[in-house]
């Protein structure tokens, strides 16, 4: 199986609006053990992928706020409330919050398949601040995230179920942030659910 990174994207439509996204991507390391490349791999519905198709330019950052990559999975992250900072060599922004930034150019594009291909090339890459590290809480609000944006595509009801084994996690080791993380993927995937009796009734 590929080594994943979850964390955040951006990138521009074409009207340079910024859109943030949460995605896993699969790095590619040089001799130095440096990322130099990135595989990622987009729905085609998803805003990310038509931002990359129409500038084809982004930034992947790293970052140990579990409430970031939950509040861009259930869209309610205001852009205007994070300070960004402008891309050292590619049109785009950084996140000041993330631990670290790596500006790509997406070098080739593989669409013969539901989850398109996007081979990537790091521009360059910055070091915002030191990265600690995640306790068990924040593995598992991280693991909750990746479900709450399956619930498309899997059966919400189960995704609660899988939810009940995490937050005991959650509520033993966690912070105020990682609990207020997880209510919010959890209230997202309740949400879902409900939306979905409602229209079967």
């Amino acid at each position: 199986m590929p080594y994943v990174l979850e964390g955040l994207i951006t990138t521009f439509d074409q009207e340079s609006n910024i859109n943030l996204a949460p995605m896993g991507l699969i790095p590619t390391l040089n001799a130095a053990g440096e990322i130099e490349r990135l595989t990622l791999r987009p729905f085609p519905e998803s805003q990310t992928y038509r931002n990359l198709l129409d500038h084809p330019e982004g930034v992947f950052h790293l970052t140990d706020r579990v409430l970031l990559l939950a509040q861009a999975i259930v869209k309610c992250l205001d852009l205007r409330n994070l300070e960004l900072i402008p891309a050292k060599i590619i049109r785009g922004y950084q996140l000041a919050s993330a631990c670290q930034a790596y500006e790509f150019r997406i070098t080739k594009i593989d669409d013969s398949s539901l989850r398109k291909v996007m081979q990537a090339e790091v521009i360059s890459a910055t070091q915002l601040r030191p990265f600690y590290g995640f306790n068990r809480g924040c593995h598992a609000v991280i693991e909750a995230a990746i479900l709450a944006s399956r619930v498309h595509m899997q059966d919400p009801a189960s995704i609660l179920r899988e939810f009940e084994e995490l937050r005991i996690i959650v509520e033993k080791t966690g912070t105020s942030e990682t609990m207020q993380a997880f209510e919010l993927l959890t209230d997202y995937v309740q949400s879902f659910l409900d939306n979905v009796k409602e229209s079967q009734s």
